[in-house]
């Protein structure tokens, strides 16, 4: 379990899914065109025999720079969620309010040559729905106090 600038708040059971068509499923407000790339990745991106997992989601403790390659070098092997779970979380917001709105909640997923994105979803209450981008994990971004990172639990 990460020990340093993370603090778990809670944990969701994904379920299995049998197949998971991200051109059929996915519809967001907002994303950017990276994401869109990482998503269909030159084609449909399909999940097939997905397990089902225990996602932990973690906050925050502290403003961060180059937040990702240290988020996932704290949390391990078990950093990446699946797309067809990331989908998921977002689509069943509702019934485990885990994830915050007008506030970055970042998944790690591999695009389909198995390189880790970062993958941030917000519900902006403006657009009255989720707003998706992603950006390999190198990129420097920071994030603040409070968000919320989503990962395989320990």
């Amino acid at each position: 379990m990460p020990t340093g600038l993370l603090v778990p708040v809670g944990t969701v059971e994904a379920p299995p899914l049998e197949v998971f068509r991200a051109g059929e499923r996915v519809t967001f407000c907002d994303s950017n065109s990276d994401f869109l790339g990482f998503l269909l990745g030159g084609g449909d991106r399909v999940n097939v025999d997905v397990a089902g997992a225990t996602l932990c989601v973690y906050q925050l403790r502290e403003d961060l720079a180059n937040t990702h390659l240290v988020i996932t070098a704290e949390l391990g092997e078990r950093f990446t969620t699946a797309l067809a779970h990331v989908y998921w979380m977002v689509e069943h917001q509702s019934d485990h309010g885990l994830l915050l709105p007008d506030c970055p909640n970042t998944f790690y997923s591999r695009d389909p040559d198995g390189i880790p994105w970062a993958v941030r979803c917000d519900w902006r209450s403006t657009y009255d729905g989720c707003h998706v981008e992603a950006h390999p994990i190198a990129n420097l971004t920071l994030l603040r106090v409070g968000y919320r990172v989503i990962a395989q639990a320990a």
